[in-house]
């Protein structure tokens, strides 16, 4: 069963490095022209024991063996 779709929007800003000697860490910002940017999509089903991320390929390739829903709309 399809439990919810997700939408993950990522920025590459900077680097972080570790220090020489493993003391700390140094962050260094990227330029304009270097930052990234990428949008990822998942499907989150769920299928009896646990849940599972879906890419789009892989959730359009499964079949819909689920019955079909109906709701009553008062005053329709």
């Amino acid at each position: 069963h399809l439990l919810r779709v997700e939408t993950e929007d990522l920025v590459d800003v900077g680097a972080v490095m570790p220090l020489v000697g493993g003391t700390g860490v140094a962050y260094h910002p990227l330029p304009a022209r270097l930052t990234s940017h990428r949008r990822r999509l998942a499907f989150i089903y769920h299928d009896g024991n646990e849940q599972k991320p879906l890419g789009f390929a892989a959730a359009r390739a499964l079949t819909d063996r689920s019955a079909a829903s109906q709701f009553a709309v008062p005053g329709h």
